[in-house]
């Protein structure tokens, strides 16, 4: 009969699941907004990093805003631990908003500037981008274009628009988002209702974490009267293609909640107790070691 150790398949588990990837929220802070609804936005980025996994190992979150100029708030060096990053994150509250809305310029700025090892970024970690804004952008270059480049580099660009100057069929928010929309485009109709975008985005930043709605978020009418049904149906096709990764750590996930693990009698070559090896663990462990070896190549 075979045997292994627990703390063998114990240590295994968080190397192989674990993602290393760089998070940039680009923020609107143009004259248009104003201040307390920028605290919003503040507090909304605030509210999913408190569910991420925040470490050398696995995320890391870097935040710049944008008006008519780009300023790097919050670099991916600058903060050691998820405590340091969460309070200044919480500092950016306050912010005076003014200015014109250079959405294309901000995004460069994200790919030239803050996506280098200079400013903390990590070689060869995955990489997504958070654009948000509450209008059309002004002037060149194109956002557009701006995330088409960023998406040639391998980034995941997603839009989140905010407010009544924007919809979710926002041409230029479509053209931002990475494909398909119905996963890459948010939007809100209010700043005060972005809380209700925690648990969708932080399982796309982090696919093994389920975040909770707020128990005060209150439900955005504009949004709740909208009808996903194709745009579902659209993502459960797109999903099986792009994500096959998630469907990978779904299976795991499941084949870990369905085995059971049996402690045997004593055997002298492995200590006081040990882990009958059947066939459901042997797969468990070989997925495992995959998944290792996946993120080891990538």
């Amino acid at each position: 009969m075979h045997m292994i150790h627990v703390f063998a398949l114990v240590s295994i588990l968080p190397l192989a699941l674990c993602v290393i990837k760089d998070v940039v929220y680009i923020v609107d802070r143009s004259g248009s907004i104003q201040e307390r609804h920028f605290d919003e936005a503040v507090e909304f980025i605030y509210n999913v990093t408190e569910f991420l996994t925040i470490d050398e190992q696995n995320l890391k979150v870097s935040v710049m805003t944008f008006s008519s100029d780009n300023r790097l708030d919050i670099a991916f060096d600058s903060y050691t631990n998820k405590t340091e990053l969460l309070q200044k994150i919480n500092n950016l509250k306050g912010t005076i908003t003014n200015g014109n809305t250079q959405t294309g310029m901000a995004i460069n700025y994200t790919q030239s500037t803050i996506l280098t090892t200079g400013k903390g970024a990590r070689s060869g970690a995955e990489v997504a981008v958070i654009v948000m804004t509450d209008g059309q952008s002004s002037g060149y270059p194109k956002p557009e274009t701006e995330a088409d480049n960023l998406r040639a580099d391998g980034a995941d660009v997603f839009s989140l628009g905010i407010g009544s100057a924007l919809s979710a069929s926002n041409a230029e928010l479509k053209g931002i988002a990475s494909d398909p929309d119905s996963y890459y485009l948010l939007y809100v109709s209010s700043f005060v209702y972005l809380c209700n975008l925690v648990p969708d985005l932080v399982p796309k930043l982090e696919s093994n974490i389920a975040a909770t709605l707020l128990s005060d978020c209150p439900e955005d009418p504009v949004v709740a009267e909208m009808d996903y049904t194709s745009t579902h149906q659209e993502l459960s096709t797109a999903e099986a293609t792009r994500h096959p990764e998630q469907q990978t750590t779904d299976a795991v996930t499941e084949m870990v909640q369905n085995t059971s693990l049996v402690l045997a009698p004593v055997d002298p070559n492995f200590g006081s107790s040990a882990v009958i090896w059947d066939q459901s663990i042997a797969a468990f462990i070989t997925t495992t070691a995959l998944l290792f070896l996946k993120n080891i190549l990538n």
